[in-house]
């Protein structure tokens, strides 16, 4: 573990397998955007995140209770060996989560996201890379 660049705990070195979610609670107060997890746990929210052997992780479940109770909950992440947590620049195709359109992650033109090698989380979104 490096020292700490994001909200709490330990930012996990480069090379470990973690996986990225938006963290609901911090969207509109201007708090670090993304969660890491480690071994089910977050280990750190951050700004910026760049993950190599992307894959998402979608939870059917949780997508069914967001559209029969209307509340917000995380039911989808991206799993992948983290790179760096530091500003990069800005990916090649924007990928969209909107559970009422979709219950997957989408790219710009409504194809299903299915992973890619490269992927780079800033403050705004969401890209590949």
């Amino acid at each position: 573990m490096v020292p700490p660049e994001g909200r709490y705990r330990m930012t996990p070195e480069p090379g470990t397998v973690v996986t990225v979610h938006m963290n609901l609670n911090n969207v509109k107060s201007g708090k670090p955007r993304w969660s890491i997890k480690h071994k089910g746990k977050v280990v750190c929210n951050v700004d910026h995140v760049t993950l190599r052997d992307c894959t998402p992780l979608v939870a059917p479940g949780g997508h069914r209770r967001i559209l029969s109770k209307g509340h917000r909950e995380v039911y989808a992440r991206v799993k992948g060996t983290l790179v760096s947590t530091g500003r990069q620049e800005t990916g090649q195709q924007e990928i969209h989560l909107n559970p009422h359109r979709c219950r997957d992650f989408t790219m710009a033109d409504g194809t299903v996201y299915t992973g890619s090698p490269m992927a780079y989380f800033n403050q705004d979104s969401f890209f590949t890379v």
